[in-house]
């Protein structure tokens, strides 16, 4: 049994499935079909001392009714609250694993804040868990030079690669538009704006930008949006929030992804585009280069220039799109699963 604690739903992301739930809730799924069961906690963020201690108090209730091997605790609970790793008393408590989707300290530097505190509270946590678990070599490689723990086990995130490739192939005499997707949340570490930076060089040419995630209703995505309708006209396709399966839909229609993340522990959206054969352009010191490898390339997600010429050459190049589509379709076969990220949960019991 593994006792899985996270926020609840209607407090991270507007309310909409995140990258960091949809990854633990296909990591469960996978622990359940190898056989390990799984029950599932998710709770509010507290905001006081006293929603800390309850928390404490909910968790060690489940753990005494459940008697689980191990509890998993989301990484924006746990690096929050390092009173969760403390040990308890009791000879037999679970070991406890801290899950960092994005080690907070990394955010805070992508968004020019300081917060000792909170960098602090991280810190307590990666040190005093049983267990931290890292969704790539990139966020290890963070937790490790930040708080200097060496012992952090790797689960990458797994994709579900389709049995037939429906990629589109490499054109070079097509006079369709060139497509470029962008499947992100809005909000100013997903840098939007570099793209609108790098394509207004290119309007003259012919491609078209497919955007699909949340929180373009409201601000700053609403206005952001606005001005790519207006500086980008005619190229943008705005698509809103799609479901999963109207995103893998969006594959077999796109050329390029586009993903310019100020910080990014791994990117999912990459190597699903990868699993159909679709490249991508990601951001360079990022995750986002490990989940891409050799299907891509990595720009400076704060130099609009480096983009737009990497673009005006994927416009311009056959050989290029070739190069990028054939490493895209080489990868494919080697893409991690999510068996594997959830034998990697199992080794820590």
């Amino acid at each position: 049994m593994i006792l899985w604690v996270e926020p609840a739903l209607d407090s991270v992301n507007g309310g909409t499935v995140s990258g960091g739930l949809r990854y633990n809730q296909q990591l469960r799924e996978a622990l359940d079909r190898l056989g390990a069961q799984t029950s599932t906690l998710s709770v509010p963020p507290p905001q006081t001392d006293d929603d800390v201690a309850h928390l404490l108090e909910l968790i060690r209730s489940q753990q005494r009714e459940l008697t689980p091997q191990l509890t998993v605790v989301d990484g924006l609970l746990g690096s929050r609250m390092p009173e969760l790793f403390l040990r308890m008393d009791e000879p037999s408590a679970p070991s406890q694993v801290l899950l960092v989707h994005l080690p907070v300290a990394a955010e805070l530097e992508a968004e020019g804040l300081g917060d000792p505190e909170a960098v602090k509270r991280e810190r307590t946590a990666v040190q005093e868990a049983d267990h931290v678990v890292a969704v790539s070599q990139w966020g290890a490689a963070e937790l490790r030079r930040r708080y200097r723990r060496q012992e952090i086990a790797v689960a990458e995130p797994g994709v579900q690669v389709p049995e037939a490739l429906s990629s589109v192939s490499v054109r070079e005499n097509d006079d369709a538009p060139l497509s470029f997707a962008c499947v992100a949340t809005w909000n100013p570490l997903k840098n939007h704006r570099l793209l609108l930076e790098a394509l207004r060089p290119l309007v003259g040419m012919n491609w078209r930008l497919v955007l699909a995630g949340p929180g373009a209703d409201q601000e700053p995505g609403a206005g952001l949006l606005a001005q790519m309708e207006k500086h980008l006209a005619g190229h943008v396709d705005h698509r809103g929030l799609l479901s999963p399966e109207g995103v893998s839909a969006l594959w077999p229609e796109s050329d390029l992804l586009l993903l310019p993340s100020l910080v990014e522990t791994y990117g999912m959206v990459v190597t699903e585009a990868c699993s159909y054969g679709v490249p991508a352009f990601v951001a360079s010191g990022t995750g986002a280069v490990e989940a891409a490898s050799e299907a891509g390339l990595a720009l400076d997600p704060r130099n609009a220039h480096a983009w737009t010429t990497a673009l005006h050459r994927f416009l311009t190049s056959p050989e290029l799109r070739h190069e990028l589509n054939q490493a895209a379709q080489r990868r494919r076969h080697h893409l991690p699963t999510w068996g594997q990220a959830a034998e990697v949960i199992l080794s820590l019991r």
